[in-house]
């Protein structure tokens, strides 16, 4: 579970932003790319001022381009000053693929909130939420918008229970709690 406090302040951290940077993961998986399309659509629709660009530096797979606004994923990264980021799914600095390119995202010069469910984990953002029970990305961006009481729309929705789904092998696997059961349930219903 996230702890109000985390939440709160990474909610503080992006709503100071001028510009809100997405980034998941090299080799996006369904939850490296649900988690990112999830919270920046999430981010667009509750904070409408900010503008939230979506970055992996894969191209995403065949697969998932049936999700919301997967066209508006980009692999050319240009940080701003203003900018904050928010990394997701990404267990270390080296799995974005943009560590040697841009050493400024990972060395304090930045607004950094760290989304991630791996226990390996070092926690190199300036808020980091990893929650290595949870049983993806997906999952922890679901619990974040349920702690800010953030609504969720269909496209957010579809995108979050891509990521539960993919991570727990169609709800199969041994990380399928009941608290992910009752995840995926409102997530359906949304």
């Amino acid at each position: 579970m996230i702890r109000a406090h985390d939440a709160e302040q990474a909610l503080s951290l992006i709503t100071k932003a001028r510009r809100v940077l997405c980034i998941c993961h090299y080799a996006p998986d369904g939850d490296a790319i649900g988690s990112l399309l999830g919270m920046g659509l999430l981010l667009e629709q509750h904070l409408v001022s900010v503008p939230v660009f979506f970055y992996c530096r894969d191209a995403i797979p065949e697969t998932f381009r049936f999700l919301p606004s997967v066209e508006r994923v980009q692999s050319d990264l240009l940080p701003q000053s203003g900018d904050v980021v928010i990394f997701l799914d990404c267990a270390e600095p080296k799995l974005t693929g943009y560590s040697e390119e841009h050493p400024s995202l990972f060395r304090g010069d930045f607004p950094v909130l760290l989304i991630d469910h791996h226990v390996s984990n070092p926690g190199f953002g300036t808020v980091n939420i990893i929650i290595p029970e949870a049983s993806s990305a997906c999952e922890i961006v679901f619990q974040l918008a349920r702690e800010w009481s953030w609504s969720l729309d269909t496209n957010s929705a579809t995108c979050l229970l891509t990521g539960v789904y993919t991570d727990t092998g169609g709800l199969l696997n041994s990380n399928t709690t009941a608290e992910v059961c009752r995840t995926a349930a409102a997530l359906m219903r949304a």
